[in-house]
């Protein structure tokens, strides 16, 4: 069994000007580089985005090459409910992660926020009894 980690990202959302936009593709590059380097072995890593609707959108190459070589879990720019209620917008993707995989074969599951903190969600065990 492993355990899982979300990493839940809005990387180009459309309220912000493009230049604001292209500095959260190198921040997010950053933090998905450096959360890969630290996590032990027995997680999986699902990178959920609610903002890109094509992977072309994405102007910084080395992030999308990244994202390309990355379990993902992409719901795209019409899901993106955060630009109004971002509690709803984190727990779409929460959802849409969650419909991706089999929680049957994971442990635990832990969700990276944006403020970088991780949430720890035990109850998967209770779920798998």
């Amino acid at each position: 069994m492993k355990n899982l980690a979300l990493a839940f990202c809005s990387i180009r959302p459309s309220q912000y000007p493009d230049n604001v936009c292209d500095n959260r593709e190198k921040e997010y590059l950053r933090s998905l580089k450096q959360l890969q380097r630290v996590l032990p072995k027995s997680f999986d890593l699902l990178v959920c985005e609610n903002t890109i609707d094509d992977a072309r959108q994405i102007k910084n190459d080395d992030l999308r090459d990244y994202l390309n070589d990355t379990e993902m879990c992409a719901t795209g720019s019409e899901s993106n409910m955060g630009t109004a209620n971002k509690g709803m917008g984190e727990l779409a993707l929460l959802k849409s992660g969650l419909d991706q995989i089999d929680l049957m074969n994971m442990k635990i599951l832990h969700t990276l926020q944006e403020d970088n903190s991780i949430l720890v969600h035990t109850y998967l065990r209770e779920l798998k009894d």
